[in-house]
């Protein structure tokens, strides 16, 4: 069915058609956003399968496997790499609006935005 093109199961919320039910039950959790993926170590529960796998690695196995090719230091997400390379070069992406500050993360801006909302 797959090298036809036949996608017999749609999704019910946006129309998607997928190949399998299994393909359809994957996309369909992107909707419901529901977990059930559980650690084996802990119990943690994720919702997709990558999202498990990488807390296996980083809080279980330990694995880190993005390094800063400044300073050495290891990371189990390329996202957190790339905001601490940031740290070296200096970039700061996120500005207040307001004050103009600047900030490596989207989560810091939000946090500074409070204290405008305290000064009103």
């Amino acid at each position: 069915m797959r090298h036809d093109g036949i996608k017999n199961h749609v999704c019910t919320i946006c129309g998607l058609r997928k190949t399998t039910t299994n393909e359809l039950k994957v996309h369909m959790n992107y909707h419901t956003k529901e977990k059930t993926h559980t650690c084996q170590h802990c119990s943690k529960i994720y919702t997709n399968i990558a999202n498990l796998k990488r807390h296996v690695n980083l809080v279980h196995l330990g694995i880190k496997a993005y390094s800063c090719t400044t300073c050495g230091r290891a990371f189990g997400k390329q996202e957190t790499l790339r905001h601490h390379e940031m740290i070296h070069t200096g970039e700061k992406p996120e500005v207040c609006n307001v004050c103009g500050k600047r900030f490596i993360q989207k989560i810091a801006l939000k946090k500074h935005m409070q204290t405008h909302e305290r000064h009103k």
